[in-house]
């Protein structure tokens, strides 16, 4: 979707990309990981997945929004930005 509306919408000067945020430590994820039957357990099987080992902040994410809104982002459109650590590339190799 955010490659065919990069190609509906360059030509009025709108750039669309999308932002693929990782595990987030934020209260809700705390939640869910509390509620587990071992819930560290859970949280270090998950953080040895992530290449940079550690979770992600809510101020990691906003960071990647500020890029693709940025005057530095003025020529990225159609790219799906993956702030995750790393993750993302681990289920590829």
């Amino acid at each position: 979707m955010t490659r065919e509306m990069c190609l509906d919408y360059a030509k009025y000067n709108i750039r669309v990309n999308g932002l693929v945020p990782g595990e987030t430590r934020t209260p809700q994820w705390e939640s869910t990981f509390n509620a587990m039957p071992n819930p560290e357990e859970a949280r270090q099987g998950l953080l040895k997945k992530i290449p940079q080992g550690r979770f992600s902040q809510p101020e990691d994410i906003a960071l990647g929004a500020l890029f693709l809104a940025s005057e530095d982002a003025r020529y990225v459109n159609g790219h799906i930005l993956f702030v995750d650590g790393g993750l993302t590339a681990g289920f590829y190799s």
